[in-house]
This record gives C-alpha cells, sequence and structure tokens, in this order.
C-alpha cells in the first residue's frame, strides 16, 4: 500500500471496519514506514481525547429559541392545508356564484325577446334540425333513425 492510500484509511484502521486482508497490509505499512506510523499515532491521540470530551451543552435560551423555530414551523405546516382548503372552498363559491349569475341574466335575456323573432320558415328548419340531430344521437341502426324521422315528419302539422 502506499502512504496516500494508509492515510485515507486511518480512520477505517482505527475503528476496525476493514477487512483482514486490509487490516494486514496496512499493519505491515505502518511497522516499515515511520512517517504513517508517526501520523497514525498523532490521528489515534487526538480522536481519544476527543472521545473523552463531553459533549457540549447549547445555553438554555438557544435551546429555547431552536424549540421556539421548530414549533413555528411545525404550526405553519400544518394549518396550511386548512387555509388551503378554505380557498379552494372560496373558489366553488364564486364559481357557483358566477354560474347562476349567467344563467339569470340569460333567462332574462331571453325573457325580453331581444333576440329577433324567428320566421316560421327558419322555426321548421330548426326544428327539423335538432330532430334529426336528436334521432342521430340515438343508438339506432341507420334504418331505425330513419323510421324515426319518418315518423316525426308525420307528425308535424
Amino acid at each position: 500500500m502506499t502512504c496516500k492510500e494508509v492515510r485515507e484509511k486511518f480512520t477505517a484502521y482505527s475503528e476496525n471496519w476493514l477487512s483482514p486482508e486490509e487490516t494486514r497490509k496496512m499493519g505491515a505499512h505502518l511497522q516499515s514506514c515511520a512517517k504513517c506510523r508517526a501520523e497514525f499515532q498523532a490521528y489515534s491521540e487526538t480522536v481519544g481525547a476527543l472521545k473523552k470530551l463531553h459533549p457540549a451543552e447549547p445555553p438554555a435560551l438557544q435551546k429555547e429559541f431552536l424549540f421556539q423555530k421548530i414549533r413555528q414551523r411545525l404550526r405553519s405546516k400544518r394549518s396550511s392545508p386548512i387555509v388551503y382548503r378554505k380557498r379552494r372552498k372560496f373558489a366553488w363559491l364564486i364559481m357557483t356564484g358566477v354560474v347562476v349569475l349567467f344563467m339569470i341574466w340569460n333567462y332574462r335575456y331571453k325573457e325580453n325577446k331581444r333576440f329577433p323573432a324567428a320566421s316560421g320558415f327558419q322555426q321548421k328548419q330548426e326544428n327539423e334540425f335538432f330532430l334529426e340531430e336528436y334521432v342521430l344521437s340515438t343508438q339506432l341502426s341507420p334504418v331505425g333513425q330513419q323510421a324515426s324521422l319518418a315518423i316525426l315528419a308525420l307528425d308535424e302539422p
């Protein structure tokens, strides 16, 4: 193994994470290379000193501030779907109101007879067209459609 490879695996070697073959190679290199052995010894002493330290306790105000921020985040995440549902309900209410107003306006517009009255001939053509559309939209065979049109034509005055 090269010195660079050995230095990259100091942590794995000290924590016994390497395979038996790699552990044997690392041990052999550390015995033969004085520079790597000195670096590994310094690394081991540093890690050992750090492990002996107790974890630092953050100040009480800092902990309270952190918990307060977490609570605010949780509240805002819980309330956002409710606000969204209310907005969605409000949008449906507005759309329903618009449709109802349009229907009322349309009814009043037709009631006031602002549309020009169709002549008798135009009315007959429109009726025939609508009858044909109705018959064609039904799921009858072509012969059944022709028979229905003939019967409807006989019924007209």
